[in-house]
This record gives structure tokens, sequence and C-alpha cells, in this order.
């Protein structure tokens, strides 16, 4: 760049944080887990050494891994658009063009000016015409206006485009970080369809004693309000259906419903008159 700026080309020139890793998530999927499911591919020597390593893993451990994941991509800050770091660089060289015709066009213009010499008048009786040094001296001080407007404009697009670097640098921060590093090597592997059936029967064992521990909780509160004998059995019953894999009737999570409800509203009114005998 001139020295009317005060920066040398380089300094002008506006270098990306990142121009491969910005974009290639967007490819990798926005969120963990949002990716369609694959159709099943014969496995390679890496991934089939990879499945002897997870293998090893217990179901916890894996667990842990999807986890960890998962939080990671919570984290995952906004990507930044690559396109408007480009049209930053893009108008700067625009106008790095307009400086140099400018900065041409002045020189001549100075040139010129100092081609005329002194307007004539009666001590310069061979000068030149008044007129042409005026307008010629009016021309220098509009290409100088435009410089400073050009310049103005420079330096509000490298603010902008500094401006646009700080999500580009958290971003590149998250992803290429050793954590960020790490956990996408585990999110490929935790994607791979064998891991991921894996997991699915996994997830099914966790939701199926969850309901389990519900069920037997349910016979509990029963016991609490005062159920029929028969109704009890009942819910044994349907326990006993559920744990050989006979899913839960509308009917019967219905009155799980209202028994849980009327078990926690007797509580708080218990709860309610305990605190009022206290005071």
């Amino acid at each position: 760049m001139s020295d009317d700026c005060g920066r040398s080309d380089h300094d002008d020139d506006l270098e990306f944080e990142t121009d491969s890793t910005v974009g290639a998530n967007q490819r990798q999927g926005e969120q963990f887990g949002d990716q369609p499911e694959e159709e099943s591919q014969p496995v390679n020597q890496e991934q089939q050494r990879i499945l002897n390593l997870v293998n090893t893993w217990s179901d916890e451990q894996l667990l842990e891994v999807e986890q960890s994941v998962k939080n990671y991509w919570k984290k995952r800050p906004p990507e930044p658009d690559i396109r408007q770091g480009q049209r930053y660089v893009d108008r700067l060289e625009e106008l790095k063009g307009q400086q140099r015709n400018l900065q041409e066009q002045l020189t001549a213009q100075r040139e010129r000016v100092e081609a005329l010499g002194k307007p004539r008048s009666w001590r310069y009786p061979f000068g030149s015409s008044p007129e042409d040094v005026e307008v010629a001296a009016m021309d220098v001080a509009l290409t100088q206006v435009e410089l400073k407007e050009v310049k103005t404009k420079m330096t509000s697009i490298r603010q902008s485009f500094n401006t646009w670097q700080e999500p580009v640098k958290r971003f590149n921060k998250w992803r290429n970080s050793e954590l960020g590093q790490s956990m996408h090597q585990a999110q490929s592997i935790i994607q791979l369809p064998l891991v991921q059936e894996r997991l699915h029967v996994i997830h099914r064992e966790q939701k199926r004693q969850k309901v389990l521990k519900t069920l037997s909780e349910w016979e509990k509160v029963a016991q609490n309000l005062d159920k029929s004998e028969a109704y009890r059995k009942r819910i044994a019953a349907v326990t006993e259906e559920y744990r050989q894999g006979i899913p839960l009737s509308e009917q019967a999570k219905q009155a799980l419903t209202k028994d849980f409800e009327t078990y926690q509203q007797r509580q708080r009114k218990l709860q309610q008159r305990s605190c009022g005998l206290s005071l």
C-alpha cells in the first residue's frame, strides 16, 4: 500500500483464522446424533480394530464416552459464516485497487499543476490560464477527498473483519483443542453402525430397568394409599407381564400416574400439617 495510507500492502491483506475447519463441521453434522442412519457397510480393517477396542469397554464406559460427546457438542459455539469473511477480503481488494488508481491519478494531477506553474497575471504575463490552474488544483483536491473516503472504508472493513474473526477463533479453539480432537474421534467411533446397535440395546435395557423400578415403587405407593389386595396383585401382574416383554397398557399408565399424583398430594398435605404443628 502507498505511504499515504501508512501501511504496507502486506498489512492490508486479511488472512482467515481458518478456511478448512469452519465449514467442514457443517458436513460432519450440526449436532451430535442428528445424522441420518447409514446403511450397513462392510467393516474395513481400521473399523475392525476400533470395534475390537470398543468391545473391551464395559457398557458403563461406552455410555460415558457417548455422554461426553453429547456434552461436548452442547457447548459448540456458533459456527461463523466463512463466506462473510471472504466478502470482507474481496471488498478490501476492490478498495485497494481503487486506492492505487486514485494514487496514480493524484500523482498525474499534481504533475499537471506543477507543469502549469503560476497563473497568468500582470506580474507573470507568460503564466498559464488562471482557469486551467484553478481546475487542475480542484482536481487534486477532489482526488484527495476520494482517497480519504477509500481509506476510511478500508479501515472500516478491517475492523469488521477483525470482529468477524473473534467467533472464528472461538470456534477453532472448540474444534481444534486437544479435547475437541478427541471428542470428534470418539464421535466417529460411536457412530459406527455396530456401536450404534450396541448403544441401542443398552439404552433399551436402561429404559426397561427404569420402568421396572417405577412399577416397584407403584406397589409401595398403592400400599400407602390403602389400595385393595386385588389392586396390588394386579400391579404385580402388570409388572411381571412387563418383565416378560409385554408393554404397559394405557389403562395401567393412567392408573399409575393417578396413584403417584394422589400420593404426592397426600405427602404435601402431611408436610404442611407438620410445619403448622411445629410453628
